[in-house]
């Protein structure tokens, strides 16, 4: 059980502080603890690595060109065209499209389909990289040529622990099938090689109902590169073969939060509330209260509520 593997030998000092009537106080703590939880279990980072995540210093804009350079080669992809751009104003070579209040300068030679008969306020198709660096969170991410996943679908996370020189291998695999396949989907995997030791290392990100079509996908990297997967999981995810893992993404959470770090505030908000009410010998308990109260299966923390398990 998830919840005993985490709880062993844990035990709540006096650095956790003591608690009080103040609601931000406590919140403080808890989203302490998550990422505590969630760098340890959910990623599977140790000693160093997990020191320099609680610091906030794991990521950052650099990243290994000679990685990101095997990447971009690897990446079978070319590109998508995305519908829904309103023309505000546009020039001889160029013009300025605006969606959702967001307005880009697009060259009409290298983003557009249809370059004849243009006139301001036409709705048209703009063509985006068939890649992108979020130096926010230090991945490199692939976006299908059929563009992004509908996100108003269930959505399932697969998690591939690979080491460095099976990701290649791996992106490769997965964009030429994929795309030959039709399907949609995104992509993100580690532009750092240090840490290609987390559980989470490369994650796609697929429609639910498209799941067992991929299966044998995902059959044959485990045939072909199982000697570049490492066996470990996230303790939140379900296996599927060694080192390659799946969740479902919450339909419920915001987009500050992923899935490890949802399921990682659950544990910490049950956790704390047993200390809080000076009854921490119950924290399971509290915990699995913190589970059902948004109708989720502990022993089954990958699903969503009322999610059948197709997996």
């Amino acid at each position: 059980m998830i919840l005993l593997k985490i709880s062993a030998g844990f035990s709540l000092d006096e650095k956790l502080g003591i608690f009080s009537n103040n609601h931000d106080f406590f919140t403080n703590k808890v989203y302490e603890l998550r990422d505590y939880i969630y760098a340890k279990y959910h990623t599977g980072l140790k000693n160093t690595l997990l020191k320099e995540y609680l610091k906030n210093d794991i990521y950052g804009i650099s990243y290994d060109p000679v990685l990101l350079s095997k990447l971009q080669k690897s990446n079978k992809c070319t590109g998508y065209y995305d519908f829904g751009w309103r023309i505000m104003s546009k020039s001889k070579k160029n013009a300025i499209v605006e969606q959702n209040h967001l307005h880009l300068m697009i060259s009409l030679d290298d983003h557009l389909k249809q370059k004849k008969h243009l006139k301001i306020g036409d709705i048209v198709s703009i063509k985006f990289p068939k890649d992108r660096i979020n130096s926010s969170n230090g991945f490199y991410t692939v976006i299908s040529n059929f563009g992004k996943i509908n996100l108003k679908n269930d959505i399932t996370r697969i998690y591939f622990n690979t080491n460095i020189d099976g990701i290649s291998k791996i992106l490769k695999t997965l964009t030429k099938n994929l795309t030959a396949k039709s399907l949609p989907f995104i992509f993100k995997t580690l532009v750092d090689p240090k840490y290609y030791i987390r559980n989470d290392s490369s994650v796609l990100y697929i429609e639910k109902t498209n799941y067992k079509e991929i299966l044998p996908l995902l059959q044959k990297i485990h045939l072909s590169y199982g000697s570049f997967l490492y066996r470990r999981i996230s303790i939140f995810s379900k296996l599927i073969f060694p080192g390659i893992a799946i969740a479902e993404e919450p339909d419920f959470i915001n987009h500050e939060e992923s899935f490890g770090q949802h399921r990682s505030r659950l544990i910490a908000q049950g956790m704390l509330n047993s200390y809080k009410k000076n009854n921490f010998s119950k924290r399971i308990e509290f915990i699995i209260h913190e589970f059902e109260k948004l109708k989720l299966n502990i022993d089954k923390p990958y699903l969503n509520p009322k999610s059948e398990d197709i997996y």
